[in-house]
């Protein structure tokens, strides 16, 4: 009876990953796909509006980890989003 509880909850909390990324991510996604480093290299090309716009964007849109992840890897923003694009549209 406890293997089967233990089984039931390790199945429940495997199920309900969050599959979105979450603020942090969005966060990296942000400095990744602006070319940024550090948090002051955004300052200093005055992309610190467009930060706060692709973070609440990844936050708000059904963007996937694949996503994300391609960005942060290849620092390829517009074909990440193609690519994400096409997946979303089932292509």
């Amino acid at each position: 009876m406890r293997r089967v509880l233990l089984a039931t909850c390790l199945f429940t909390l495997l199920g309900c990953q969050r599959k979105a990324p979450g603020p942090e991510e969005c966060q990296t996604f942000a400095m990744a796909a602006l070319g940024a480093s550090r948090i002051q290299d955004l300052a200093l090309v005055g992309a610190g509006e467009k930060y706060q716009e692709l973070v609440r964007e990844c936050l708000t849109t059904p963007f996937d980890r694949k996503l994300v992840q391609c960005v942060q890897l290849t620092g390829r923003a517009r074909g990440c989003f193609q690519a994400f694009e096409r997946r979303r549209l089932g292509q």
